[in-house]
């Protein structure tokens, strides 16, 4: 279940970043996070394991809230994100699953 793998990755990967954007961290560890999330999404991306999600929604989450990381901008931008994910999740069962499903049922009888 690639889909529900992405949601759960984007969850992880927006609270880590929510969490760590509220800690007042040093310019120095927030690069040395930024590398590390670099490095590990790079060669995590043949994974089997959909967990690529954590690692950009990391990053979008230090590129969009670093200059303002007041917890009004993060919860906002959390819950845009994520709810964003489930929504697309929806969608894609929707038109993926259950459309082809009914009208398969509605052609054969």
């Amino acid at each position: 279940m690639r889909s529900v793998g992405r949601a759960i990755s984007v969850f992880v990967g927006a609270l880590i970043a929510s969490w760590l954007l509220g800690q007042s961290l040093p310019p120095v560890v927030i690069a040395s996070l930024c590398a590390i999330s670099l490095v590990t999404a790079s060669a995590t991306i043949s994974s089997r394991w959909y967990i690529s999600p954590a690692f950009t929604t990391f990053l979008v989450f230090w590129s969009v809230l670093y200059g303002d990381p007041t917890s009004a901008n993060i919860e906002y931008h959390f819950d845009e994100r994520v709810l964003g994910t489930l929504l697309g999740v929806s969608l894609a069962y929707f038109f993926g699953i259950l459309i082809p499903n009914i009208s398969s049922r509605i052609r054969q009888g």
